[in-house]
């Protein structure tokens, strides 16, 4: 069996680790998560419609959910912190070139583009994803777990992906510095999903 060496909870090098995939952490949402506060803009200035405007969101969730089942049997072949590295520097190059992009098409295929997303490591790699993948959907009563949980997550996307038009637009005409300030709400989750995995 292969040897290896843990770091010790408590330890000063276990809060550095922690604090490192906080930052990473922290790029990789702001750069799949970045453009929502600004649909309306997008959809102003490329003349698009609010449905229109939000597959900037909702293609750059589907390129990352797609990719992590790829991600996942190929983790075991890199070095973790090379992957990361390279992964979230390519997501800050993607992002400065969207927002000098002057086409809505060529936005919607940087966004395609999966984000970098911790991933922990499997010897097993793809093949007892797919086995595990393929136990949890034969499972009748895991599948109506998951059918709430996409619609619950779906529904709160969804709200945070229209909800700019609306008090952009009278009678609340807020600013879009104002709107945009509505999205630090995201913070409390990062709170409370500590304190739910802590249960």
């Amino acid at each position: 069996m292969e040897n290896r060496e843990y770091i010790k909870t408590g330890s000063q090098v276990y809060w550095r680790t922690l604090f490192i995939i906080f930052l990473g952490s922290m790029a990789a949402f702001g750069a799949e998560y970045c453009v929502q506060p600004i649909i309306p803009v997008i959809s102003s200035s490329f003349g698009l419609n609010a449905v229109q405007g939000s597959l900037a969101v909702s293609l750059g969730l589907a390129g990352m959910s797609a990719a992590m089942l790829l991600i996942a049997g190929l983790a075991p072949r890199f070095d973790r912190k090379l992957a990361t590295s390279v992964g979230l520097i390519g997501a800050a190059i993607l992002t400065i070139m969207i927002g000098f992009s002057g086409s809505f098409e060529a936005i919607l295929g940087m966004r395609l583009i999966p984000k970098p997303k911790y991933q922990r490591q499997h010897q097993s790699g793809g093949l007892q994803l797919i086995k595990t993948f393929h136990t949890a959907l034969a499972n009748k009563k895991l599948l109506w777990i998951y059918l709430v949980a996409f619609l619950i997550m779906g529904s709160f996307v969804a709200v945070f992906n229209f909800i700019s038009y609306v008090l952009l637009a009278p009678p609340y005409s807020l600013s879009q510095t104002v709107v945009g300030l509505l999205f630090v709400v995201y913070l409390f989750g990062t709170f409370s999903s500590t304190y739910m995995g802590r249960l």
